[in-house]
């Protein structure tokens, strides 16, 4: 299989995408959750804002029955 003549992407590119993200966000007024994955979908940076709801956890589940 021949190579698919991508770059990695280092840490510091990572970071500068997930600082800009972070920076949009603010400006348009919202929370949010970000990832930066490389080329082969592997996390290289994330950051969890604030008042993020994109995940929310269930309060309390009844597992009684």
């Amino acid at each position: 299989m021949a190579a698919l003549g991508t770059k990695d992407l280092s840490l510091d590119q990572a970071n500068a995408a997930l600082h800009a993200s972070i920076n949009k966000a603010e400006e348009i007024g919202t929370s949010m959750d970000i990832a930066v994955v490389d080329a082969g979908g592997n996390l290289k940076a994330f950051a969890r804002m604030g008042a993020s709801t994109s995940r929310r956890r269930p309060e309390r589940l009844d597992c009684s029955t």
